[in-house]
């Protein structure tokens, strides 16, 4: 059975259209209440997150910048698409780096290189400063339809230096897309 029903209050017209085409088409209506989606790869909601809170790490332990973004997946078997962009500074000290990874609920989601000093995204011999906008991405099942968040986490590289996010209050943003499966 098919039923279409004009919404009583409404004053528009809704055209259902054909294509040019000559092939027959079939179009199979999923057995579920709400919006219809069409196809795999259809973003089907966006968080996000932006700050300027200023954040410093000092240690080779793991410290969250200031973004993190929570979304609750509509199908497990979906994937989220996280990216974070932001600016990360090593101040003076010694030689050495930093790295940063994005974490979910707490468990870390991408890597950096390790040399068995630590993670080193970012690298210097010299003592001077390193800075700059970062780009960190990750892609995975989302695994849940639960709410979960997602967070930028840096440490420095073996002991040298501090590192921090947003020096002069630069900015960073962090974009979680569900992607349907």
């Amino acid at each position: 059975q098919i039923k279409i029903e004009a919404n009583p209050s409404g004053g528009g017209i809704y055209t259902l259209q054909s294509g040019a085409g000559s092939t027959d088409r079939t179009i199979t209506l999923p057995d579920k209440a709400g919006a219809i989606a069409v196809g795999a790869g259809i973003v089907l909601q966006t968080k996000f997150d932006t700050s300027t809170t200023v954040t410093s790490n000092a240690t080779s332990s793991y410290v969250a910048t200031s973004v993190s973004v929570s979304i609750t997946p509509t199908s497990s078997s979906n994937y989220l698409y996280v990216v974070w962009q932001g600016h990360l500074l090593k101040t003076p000290a010694a030689a050495g780096g930093f790295g940063f990874d994005i974490f979910q609920d707490g468990t870390q989601k991408t890597t950096s290189y390790s040399d068995g000093g630590g993670p080193l995204e970012v690298s210097t011999d010299l003592t001077d400063r390193v800075w700059g906008r970062w780009t960190k991405a990750y892609y995975g099942l989302a695994g849940t339809t639960s709410s979960t968040t997602f967070d930028l986490r840096y440490r420095r590289y073996q002991t040298n230096g501090t590192v921090q996010s947003n020096s002069g209050s630069s900015g960073e943003l962090m974009v979680i897309m569900e992607i349907q499966a």
